[in-house]
């Protein structure tokens, strides 16, 4: 994972790599969604 504030000219620049397989990402991004959705069901339930 590379992180960096400053390139080499000492410009701010943010860039982060993230070195995710695709599956992985796919399945994080899957238990957000189930998760988010969990949150407003009972949130509107609740209402």
């Amino acid at each position: 994972m590379k992180n960096s504030l400053f390139d080499e000219d000492g410009n701010v620049s943010l860039t982060i790599k993230l070195e995710i397989p695709v599956k992985d990402l796919e399945k994080v991004i899957e238990d957000v969604v189930i998760k988010t959705t969990e949150i407003l069901m009972t949130k509107f339930k609740n209402e």
